[in-house]
Order: C-alpha cells, then sequence, then structure tokens
C-alpha cells in the first residue's frame, strides 16, 4: 500500500519532468517532507 501510494505522488510530471539530459529535472524546489519513523527499541535510541 505504502509502495502504491509513493508511486502516485512521485508521479511524472509531477515530482520531475524528463528532459534532453541525463538526469531528469525536479519539479518540486523548494518543497520539504518530514519522515517519522516509529518503533520499539531501546529507551535511550532517539538520543542517538
Amino acid at each position: 500500500m505504502l509502495l502504491g501510494f509513493i508511486n502516485q505522488m512521485f508521479a511524472a510530471n509531477f515530482a520531475y519532468r524528463d528532459g534532453l539530459g541525463l538526469f531528469p529535472e525536479g519539479l518540486l524546489a523548494g518543497e520539504s517532507a518530514v519522515c517519522v519513523s516509529t518503533m520499539k527499541g531501546l529507551a535511550y535510541y532517539p538520543r542517538f
């Protein structure tokens, strides 16, 4: 399910545009994202 969301979110002509060069042209300049990861682990782990 997550893979499907990522595929739709970063689809062509939304996140990037194919150009004539080796790399595609990015269209999300100036945007930001936050990645939150929750897991069961040691209590002192987040300090690292």
